[in-house]
């Protein structure tokens, strides 16, 4: 039978955005306009992380970081890409990675080795046909660059990429850096117009 849901209980919701630390015994999960941490077996509440707001959160392969957005809501407006530091149990400062300049930065998902965040840019909101993916660096070394290609490649034709790309997310390592994610363009014979929201993937050349 089902497990019996743990984490749902707390957060009273279940339109919420939730992460498993790579060990698996914490989530990190939206709760209103807030991120908290409990306990991945029992439910228990461990912490507030310390931010005003938060969502779409994803924890770093290595444990030490997790990054999300900024704003409250599950797909909201004017959101930077900030994450924040984690050791001992301990929540720490927060950083800018990627500011909202008029857009909106979400889902960010962080790549096998932890070196890369992969994330959608657009205005927010449901349905929102400018969402764009773009790749930065975790430590912010290197400025983020949009994946045009696979933005706007379609049918081997070259379009305007209006096709609500989003949520990212990445294949374990392996020769090829691969992310899977959502996407309303054309397909063939099958979708000839789009519209319809499917999973599509494309290798990424770091």
């Amino acid at each position: 039978s089902p497990p019996t849901p743990v984490i749902t209980t707390q957060i009273s919701t279940r339109k919420g955005f939730g992460t498993f630390r790579p060990d698996d015994l914490r989530v990190v999960a939206t709760v209103g306009d807030l991120l908290e941490e409990f306990d991945a077996n029992t439910g228990a509440k461990i912490a507030s992380l310390p931010i005003a707001k938060g969502t779409n959160p994803d924890w770093s392969p290595t444990g030490m970081e997790l990054a999300y957005s900024d704003q409250a809501g599950d797909s909201p407006g004017l959101a930077n890409l900030r994450s924040i530091s984690y050791a001992a149990g301990t929540w720490g400062a927060s950083r800018q990675l990627v500011a909202a300049g008029g857009q909106s930065n979400l889902f960010p998902s962080f790549s096998g080795d932890g070196a890369y965040l992969a994330y959608a840019r657009g205005k927010g909101g449901h349905g929102d046909k400018t969402f764009q993916l773009w790749v930065a660096k975790s430590d912010g070394t290197v400025p983020p660059v949009e994946l045009v290609t696979a933005n706007r490649i379609v049918n081997s034709a070259l379009t305007t990429g209006q096709h609500e790309n989003s949520m990212p997310t990445w294949a374990p390592p392996g020769d090829l850096l691969w992310i899977a994610f959502n996407s309303v363009r054309p397909y063939g014979v099958v979708f000839p117009t789009g519209g319809t929201q499917q999973i599509w993937v494309s290798a990424i050349d770091p």
